[in-house]
């Protein structure tokens, strides 16, 4: 099991309200996957879009 450590000053509401937006678990994952979890904006961008299945326009499949 993994282990995470919450910084001082987050409620575990804040931590699961992050957690509840898919959107925002692709940019922890994106992130956790990255190199020293450091990304540009781009390559971030490109990531999430693609957990999220999108096309080349960047629309996920559930929007087309």
């Amino acid at each position: 099991m993994n282990t995470v450590t919450v910084p001082s000053g987050l409620s575990l509401d804040t931590v699961f309200g992050v957690l509840s937006d898919r959107r925002k678990r692709y940019v922890l994952y994106a992130l956790r996957g990255a190199e020293g979890n450091v990304l540009t904006v781009e390559q971030l961008t490109r990531r999430v879009r693609k957990l999220e299945g999108g096309n080349r326009r960047g629309r996920p499949k559930a929007d087309r």
